[in-house]
């Protein structure tokens, strides 16, 4: 279990900055990005709801590669597993929303 904060209050609050250390795990169609809230540093996850698509690209002016299509942001909420005090309607998480940044090629 990651150190997280059990006092920081629920509410809902948007983190004023683009977020990096987030895994982008690619399963067939599907893309999971998972790590730590950076408010209650609680272990969450989020499946964007896009097709992703994996195989072979061509770049502009270069030959073809095997490479990965998605998204390089996506915005994600807070929904780790621990209760927060303030969550009134046992929502989950702290309420913290952020954009997670994809890592650069070649990391996870």
């Amino acid at each position: 279990m990651p150190d997280h904060d059990a006092t920081v209050r629920y509410l809902r609050r948007k983190h004023p900055t683009k977020v990096t250390g987030f895994a982008w795990e690619f399963t067939g169609e599907s893309l999971t990005v998972r790590g730590e809230c950076p408010e209650c540093r609680g272990e969450t996850s989020y499946e964007p709801p896009v097709r992703i698509q994996v195989g072979v690209t061509k770049g502009p002016g270069g030959p073809a590669k095997v490479g990965r299509m998605g998204p390089e942001e996506t915005y994600m909420v807070c929904q780790c597993p621990y209760p927060h005090p303030g969550d009134t309607q046992e929502k989950g998480g702290c309420g913290r929303s952020w954009t997670a940044v994809r890592p650069p090629a070649g990391t996870p």
